[in-house]
């Protein structure tokens, strides 16, 4: 697994990252304390700022970076599973091939982020802000994405199966290959989204041509 490099002393740690930058455990461990104390309210607590901060290949499971800020962070090939990103801004972050098994990112803004062939069964994205997202070939089984809002988003080929995207909303994405068996799509909007090749049996889109430029399912 990755080792974390020394970032530098405490004053530094209280001002954003440079992007690049490493962290070693001790300083991580630092920010996650000052994080949680952030977010109880405490006024000695500091917000996790860690703007282009290399986490690939990390082992950072089930920690708490709820309403971090992780711009163009770097989590390629990192071990995510059941960690607490609900509310956290990972505008241009790259988590490609990362694992994220019921790990929460609800209300999350992922503008611009990368998550290419990651493993996010059981995780939660709902209602959070995926505008030119990218997913392909991502694993969403059993992904709870209610209220998601979905712009000019990539898909392709990603696995979607028993996913619940209910009230979501889907504007020019691209779902070309995705596989949609079993996914709950109640009062989902699709507005003119690609959709061609996908799978989608037991689901309520397998009732709907892929072709239609803009579907309503209601």
């Amino acid at each position: 697994m990755q080792q974390f490099e020394a970032l530098g002393n405490q004053d530094e740690l209280a001002r954003p990252t440079p992007v690049g930058a490493r962290l070693s455990a001790a300083a991580l461990k630092r920010v996650l304390e000052d994080h949680r104390a952030w977010l109880s309210g405490s006024e000695r607590g500091l917000r996790a700022t860690l703007n282009g901060i290399v986490l690939a290949e990390a082992m950072i499971e089930k920690l708490n970076l709820e309403r971090a800020d992780l711009k163009s962070a770097n989590f390629i090939d990192a071990r995510m599973s059941g960690i607490n990103l609900s509310g956290a801004v990972l505008q241009y972050a790259d988590l490609g091939n990362a694992t994220l098994v019921d790990a929460d990112l609800s209300r999350a803004d992922l503008m611009d982020a990368k998550l290419d062939f990651a493993l996010l069964a059981a995780a939660n994205l709902s209602e959070a802000r995926l505008l030119r997202t990218s997913f392909r070939r991502a694993n969403l089984r059993a992904a709870r994405m209610l209220e998601a809002a979905m712009e000019e988003s990539n898909f392709t080929g990603a696995v979607l199966k028993e996913a619940c995207l209910n009230q979501a909303r889907a504007v020019d994405c691209d779902f070309s290959e995705a596989d949609f068996t079993a996914a709950q799509l109640y009062h989902a909007l699709f507005r003119s989204c690609r959709m061609a090749g996908i799978s989608a049996a037991g689901s309520a889109c397998a009732m709907l041509p892929p072709t239609v430029p803009r579907l309503r399912i209601w």
